[in-house]
C-alpha cells in the first residue's frame, strides 16, 4: 500500500484515506470526515468522486458534493444524489479538474 500511496502523492493527493485507516467502512462517512479534518476543510471546498452507490452515500453523508464515475461493476446501482454521473474513466468525456471545479461550483450554487 505505500507504493500506492507514494504514487498518488506524487500527482497531488494530499490525504488518502483507506480502509484500514477507519473503524466503520463506507457507507459510514469516516474515511471522508477523517480526510477533510487532515485536510482542515470544511465540506463546502472539497469534492469526493465515487464510484459505487456505498461510496456515494459515505461522501454525501460528509456533506461532500460528489459525482460518480462509473465501471462495469458499478452501472447500474442507483446514484440519486450524485453531482453527476459518468460511465467510466476510459471515455472521450473523461471526468478532468476543470470539470471537477465546474460540477463543485454548480452543486453548491444550487
Amino acid at each position: 500500500m505505500s507504493v500506492v500511496v507514494a504514487l498518488l502523492n506524487t500527482v497531488g493527493f494530499l490525504v488518502v484515506g483507506i480502509g484500514d485507516d477507519v473503524e466503520r467502512l463506507k457507507p459510514e462517512p469516516e474515511a471522508y470526515l477523517k480526510a477533510l479534518d487532515a485536510l482542515a476543510l470544511p465540506a463546502e471546498s472539497a469534492l469526493a468522486v465515487e464510484d459505487s452507490a456505498i461510496g456515494l452515500r459515505a461522501a454525501r453523508a460528509a456533506g461532500l458534493a460528489t459525482p460518480v464515475v462509473t465501471n462495469g461493476y458499478t452501472a447500474g446501482q442507483d446514484f440519486t444524489g450524485a453531482a453527476g454521473v459518468r460511465p467510466g474513466f476510459d471515455i472521450p468525456d473523461q471526468l478532468l479538474a476543470d470539470d471537477s471545479r465546474a460540477v463543485h461550483r454548480g452543486w453548491w450554487a444550487a
